[in-house]
């Protein structure tokens, strides 16, 4: 049996997420949600995840510095992915340099999710294909030699 940690300020958005969870990791699987920074460090004594997702969103409920920081110290060798609906590339190269290994933007497709998901598990890295695109043209802007279009 897989346990997979879903830590989110707005655990409705993840209706969608669960379901297919639930495929990825099989009936059998156990699914916490913490929605809340209390209900997180509850979870955190007592819940030994296999898989966290933490969800990102531009404007966060909860402390996104003390949940970060929390997650990888409670979690140091468990696979994370990070799910988020604003791509920001200080982020995402400070949370792979802190361990994640999955990034997927909430504007992702459930194929995208289930693939994900089983990369991870593999401690495989996996970066969605939307997230793949900003991550390329924010390197190239960076350099300012070329000009990528959609």
């Amino acid at each position: 049996m897989i346990k997979a940690l879903i830590v989110h300020d707005l655990s409705l958005s993840f209706i969608g997420v669960l379901a297919v969870l639930k495929t990825a990791l099989g009936k059998q699987s156990k699914i916490q949600v913490a929605s809340s920074s209390q209900v997180f460090d509850k979870l955190t004594g007592n819940f030994k995840p296999d898989l966290v997702i933490l969800g990102l969103r531009k404007v966060p409920v909860m402390n996104r510095a003390y949940i970060k920081e929390k997650i990888f110290q409670a979690y140091p060798a468990v696979p994370i992915i990070i799910y988020y609906d604003h791509v920001v590339l200080k982020s995402i190269i400070s949370f792979s340099r802190q361990g994640a290994l999955g990034f997927i933007s909430t504007n992702m497709i459930p194929d995208e999710l289930y693939d994900c998901v089983q990369s991870v598990l593999k401690h495989q890295i996996y970066i969605c294909e939307e997230t793949s695109q900003k991550l390329l043209k924010a390197w190239f802007a960076k350099r300012g030699k070329h000009k990528i279009t959609n």
